[in-house]
């Protein structure tokens, strides 16, 4: 009986196990978004066209629920258009009958990589070439089915993605910050998006001890210059220029204290000498929720101050 009751509990603890992975992974799926992007680099998309087919994009992306706005904004619904077959009808006028083959892809814009795709045949005709364009392009329905598999397979590969490559991600993260480049590793770190929550979660973890190193090295490189500053000439103008650098100083860092010390004795030489009003204050010391913030800020700043980038679109059509 105790044998049976075992085996009970174990099957048991296996099958939550099956469904809490499922309803995680189910989760994770949830907070994959898109943005629908066209790139002007398609020649072959008359340009009379190309805003019709971005919004049947816009509406795609819309319709199955995968529209927002993540940190990124790296994950993409994109799509050219390749000419299958044209004939001109022996009419009067002459018409212009086009057959095309559209490629819908998911992808990466960041890394390049591709995650799934979908091709639809779709037919148009006009009096012009543009015209037949046209007309072949407003007939993509943003609900049709062939979107669906394309969108599980690409959320699916994008969950795996980050899970198998979440130790990898880090690696180049660390070995980062071992340069002292630590705005760049918190960029990397914060650019991996919640879609999978397990690596998500591991560079959240990873970030804090980094983010501790990049404020004790800031610490003491500025402390150094403020005592340049004030032992040369302590006076008012000495006072405030070394002032407002150990006020930058984040008080979580590892020689905050000598800041505080040497921001006293400026202070109270200043008032001492200097009858001007005397009004500069250190930061305190961050709520646990401001942290986040903090840690994202620099790697945010140091994302923007980067040349700007097209999507990476390489091989996928």
């Amino acid at each position: 009986m105790k044998k049976l009751n075992l085996i009970i509990i174990i099957t048991a603890l296996f099958f939550n196990s099956i469904y809490s992975q499922e309803e995680s992974n189910e989760a994770d799926k949830n907070r994959i978004v898109l943005s629908a992007y066209l790139p002007n680099s398609f020649e072959n998309i008359p340009s009379s066209a190309r805003n019709i087919l971005q919004r049947k994009l816009d509406n795609i992306v819309i319709k199955n629920s995968l529209a927002g706005i993540n940190f990124s904004n790296r994950f993409i619904l994109t799509a050219n258009i390749d000419i299958a077959n044209k004939n001109i009808t022996p009419t009067a006028p002459p018409m212009y009958a086009y057959t095309f083959d559209v490629t819908f892809v998911i992808g990466d814009g960041v890394s390049g990589i591709k995650f799934s795709s979908a091709t639809k045949t779709i037919k148009g005709v006009g009096k012009t070439e543009d015209v037949a364009f046209i007309q072949a392009v407003k007939a993509i329905k943003a609900k049709d089915d062939i979107y669906s598999s394309m969108i599980e397979e690409g959320k699916n590969k994008i969950i795996n993605y980050f899970n198998n490559q979440c130790d990898f991600i880090i690696k180049e993260a660390q070995g980062l910050a071992d340069q002292n480049r630590y705005e760049e590793a918190l960029f990397k770190l914060f650019s991996v998006p919640q879609v999978s929550k397990e690596c998500y979660d591991k560079c959240i973890d990873n970030i804090k001890p980094m983010y501790q190193k990049h404020i004790d090295r800031q610490c003491a490189m500025l402390l150094i210059r403020a005592k340049g500053i004030w032992n040369a000439n302590q006076n008012y103008e000495a006072a405030k220029k070394a002032a407002e650098i150990l006020a930058s100083i984040e008080p979580n860092s590892s020689c905050f204290s000598d800041v505080q010390t040497l921001f006293d004795e400026i202070s109270t030489r200043i008032r001492t000498i200097d009858s001007r009003e005397w009004d500069y204050k250190l930061k305190e010391l961050n709520q646990v929720s401001e942290l986040i913030n903090a840690y994202n800020n620099i790697g945010v700043a140091w994302g923007e101050n980067q040349p700007e980038n097209t999507y990476n679109l390489r091989g996928w059509f």
